[in-house]
């Protein structure tokens, strides 16, 4: 990956609030912010829940030969 796509890649999360920046002379330290990863880390979470039952009643009407007992 060339430096030129890892910086555009960092600005990005920067915008997004998931990085923060600090530069001291040349050198730039860049640290996660946690908090916000955290709230991402929980909505994916609640979608992974959604779509496992989401897959659970799938597989329940593809063992069933497709018909629904609803």
């Amino acid at each position: 990956m060339s430096l030129n796509a890892i910086s555009k890649h960092l600005k990005l999360l920067e915008k997004a609030g998931l990085v923060t920046r600090r530069t001291i002379g040349r050198t730039h330290l860049i640290e996660a912010n946690l908090k916000k990863i955290g709230l991402i880390e929980a909505w994916f979470e609640e979608l992974k829940s959604i779509w496992e039952l989401r897959l659970e009643r799938l597989d329940e009407i593809l063992k069933n030969g497709g018909t629904q007992n609803d």
